[in-house]
């Protein structure tokens, strides 16, 4: 099999073992692709007489065509099997934190009992501190009423 160079220096950024394979499977659709390019870039075409050269710039154009489309084909593929293998790794990392999130919050929970505790107390002693205070601001209405109508008396 030809390689193509370009194809083979491409720095993916993948390890060099998953680079290769990949590459692999591009250098097999792109074996006679720069025997192609060479020999489309040596048609000329020298007026309308010249059919020969049209009839080889078609079959070389539909050549390539036939390359690019398999290749096409193979990134699709690729490309497929690589999101689900992405979908799979977030479907077991859910599964992971939905475990241990219900879990962590409890401890949390539990942590911070001090903290909750005071909290609930201070609540607990402001709402007090409201209805006594409620209560006396209803009072002294009250005890004032009763002084205005003794004093009208």
């Amino acid at each position: 099999m030809k390689e193509t160079a370009e194809i083979t220096k491409y720095d993916s950024g993948l390890s060099n073992e998953k680079h290769a394979a990949i590459a692999g499977q591009f250098n097999e659709k792109c074996g006679p692709l720069q025997d192609l390019i060479d020999k489309a870039n040596a048609i000329k075409v020298t007026g309308a007489g010249d059919v020969a050269a049209m009839k080889l710039a078609r079959t070389t154009r539909l050549s390539l065509k036939n390359i690019r489309v398999e290749v096409e084909k193979t990134r699709k593929s690729l490309k497929e099997e690589s999101l689900r293998e992405g979908k799979a790794i977030d479907g077991m990392a859910n599964i992971v934190k939905f475990l241990i999130v219900p879990v962590e919050q409890g401890l949390q929970e539990k942590e911070d009992f001090v903290k909750l505790a005071e909290s609930h107390r201070k609540v607990k002693e402001n709402e007090a501190r409201a209805v006594t205070s409620l209560a006396d601001s209803g009072l002294r209405s009250i005890i004032a009423d009763l002084e205005s109508s003794i004093a009208k008396m």
